[in-house]
Formats: C-alpha cells, structure tokens, sequence
C-alpha cells in the first residue's frame, strides 16, 4: 500500500481540505500497519482505508478537522487552528462554529483540539483556555467528547510533574464574545511537534542511554518530578516473559520509543522511551510473539528489558533472548520454528 498511499495522499487542495503527508504516514513507512485513527475519527466516512489505498473523499468532508488530532504521525494538516490568542492577557479563546454561529472567529469543532494544541498554547505563554460550544448531544457530527479527554490528559501530565495547570473556562457564546473582543487569530502553524510536546514536558531525557540518569529527578519549568510518576501521552512496553528479542519492534519504530542500549554495566537491554512514542503502534503491528503493547495516559512502569546472549546450536548463530533459562534448547526464533529445515529447503529449491 506504501506507494499508492504516497500518491493519493495530499488530496488537499485547499485551506477548507485537510492535506495528508503520505511521507510521515504509518502505511506509507510499513505494509502491516493497521492504524485507521482518521477513519475512525471522521463523522463524514470521508477518510478511505482499504488494502488497495488510502484516501480522502472531498466531496464528503465538512472540513471538521477531528482528524487532525487523532492522526499519531501528524500526517494530516488542514491549515489555521481557529484558536484566538488575547494580546494583554495569557488567555486564549476557541469556540465551535456551533456556539458562534456565521463567524469566521470560530473552530470546527471544538474537539478538533488535542493535546498538542493545549501544549502549543502552553509554551506561547497561555495559562487560560476559554471555550464555548454547542450541544455536543444533538451535533450532527455525533456525541463526541475528544476535547475533554485532552483536556484531562494533558492536566494529568501537568500534575504529574509539578507544573503550573492550563486553566480550561466554558462560558456561554455571549460571555465568551464579549470576553474574546481583543484576541486575534493565533499563528497559522502546525501543532507543537511530537518531540517539541514531550521535551517541553520532560526536559533532557531523549537522548539515548541516558533514562537511568534522567530517572532520578528532571528539572521541569523550575521544578523537580519523579518520572516513575510522570504521566505520558503513550508508554509503550515489551514484556520479557513472551519476547522473543527478534527486534522488529526497534526496527520500525519511527522515533526511536523503542531501542537497544548497552548499559553503564556492559549489559544490553531493550529500552522504553515514551516520550518519543506517538501512539502509532506499528510496533504492536510488527510483532509476532505479540509481547509489545502500548498504553495510552500511563506511566513508565520500568522502561527496561534485559537481554542475554547464546549461540544456536542448530544454525550457530549468536542470538538474543530475554530472560535467564528462556533459551528454550539453545535454539534461535528462526530455528525454533516447526519444520524450518524443510522450509529453507523449499525455498532454496
């Protein structure tokens, strides 16, 4: 599918259309990946996934932006946010074109923002977000409720590492127009990137083989926060007992989540890193022994597996497996496999 996603991606033509980089999308960088976070997240149907390509139907999006946010590779762009920024006061305004109707003022959808919105704002300085909406219950969008679990996820963040909160203020659409008369439209730009989100959250700890370092204390906006308690957006983990070390996982993890390191000690181990993670689960995709999973507002939760070495003793090779006495016979993933001699010769043949 990668080179027909490549081409019918970026169907956007313009600023009402949302426009698709088949470059950062996860069936443009791997044939097994199963995520349809854009389908699922347009009330259109617009979005099309099917074995043969992945699309935008113009003609049925409404230009709601839902899928903006829910796309884990930021692969989707549909130009300005809509947000409105206060010039004199660290406050800013998005309301839904519901509550404030024929204005060119509003978003949407309010749930078109998530949590790399709220982070953007955050790092501009904002420390109020000031909304209004319709009723979610009777928009022909359906009941929808996006905007808050952001909302309550990015305060779980916040909290968890001792940060000044986002304050979040709905009023009714006549408080919030006579409240908003001084903002302007923000800065036409892409929501804070996925390394910009989770660095300004937890400073100095992407670099790699330094998590043990980091682990003590992180200085974060003048404060100091146990990342045994830091909550992220998605935490990916690898559980030892099933594993099978056939590193596939870190192979076709876009963002380094996911990694092998040599410790201080000399010992290799598979690292967590869920600060580069952005919930796109190709790793989860990728995986046979299905021992990897993600889990989306949690905590790190030891960010480390041990490896150990041995040599097949059919083929000779030196493997990797993940727990003392799991060698299961001395034997590799590849020469464990039922009948594998009779399948190399098949395909040598």
């Amino acid at each position: 599918m990668g080179n027909l996603v490549r081409q019918l991606l970026g169907v956007g033509t313009t600023a009402s259309v949302p426009a698709a980089d088949g470059e950062k999308c996860v069936h443009g960088l791997s044939a097994v990946a199963t995520c349809q976070a854009c389908v699922d997240a347009c009330p259109r149907d617009a979005w099309v996934l099917d074995d043969e390509r992945l699309g935008l139907d113009v003609t049925a999006c409404d230009s709601c932006a839902l899928c903006v946010p829910a796309c884990p590779q930021q692969a989707i762009e549909l130009g300005r946010t809509g947000l409105l920024k206060s010039e004199r006061r660290p406050v800013a305004f998005g309301a839904c074109e519901v509550a404030i109707a024929n204005s060119s003022r509003a978003l949407a959808c309010l749930h078109a923002l998530g949590v790399r919105d709220l982070e953007r704002l955050y790092r501009d300085g904002v420390r109020e977000l000031i909304v209004a909406r319709g009723d979610c219950r009777a928009c022909p969008r359906g009941k929808i409720s996006r905007f808050d679990d952001a909302v309550c996820g990015f305060a779980a963040m916040q909290a968890s590492r001792n940060r000044e909160p986002l304050a979040v203020r709905e009023l009714a659409p006549e408080q919030w127009h006579e409240l908003s008369q001084d903002a302007s439209p923000a800065a036409d730009e892409t929501c804070v990137s996925r390394r910009g989100l989770l660095t300004g959250l937890v400073h100095g700890i992407s670099e790699a083989g330094r998590m043990h370092e980091a682990r003590e204390a992180t200085a974060i906006g003048g404060s100091s926060c146990d990342l045994d308690e830091a909550v992220f957006a998605f935490v990916p983990r690898i559980d030892g007992d099933t594993c099978e070390a056939c590193n596939a996982c870190i192979r076709v993890c876009p963002h380094g989540a996911l990694r092998e390191i040599k410790e201080p000690e000399g010992e290799l181990c598979y690292q967590m890193q869920p600060e580069e993670c952005t919930g796109c689960n190709l790793c989860v995709d990728v995986c046979e022994a299905r021992a990897v999973s993600v889990t989306p507002w949690g905590r790190i939760g030891g960010p480390v597996v041990q490896l150990l070495e041995a040599r097949c003793r059919a083929c000779g090779q030196v493997f990797q497996y993940c727990q003392e006495g799991k060698a299961e016979g001395l034997l590799c993933s590849v020469c464990r496999q039922k009948d594998h001699h009779r399948n190399l010769y098949q395909v040598l043949d």
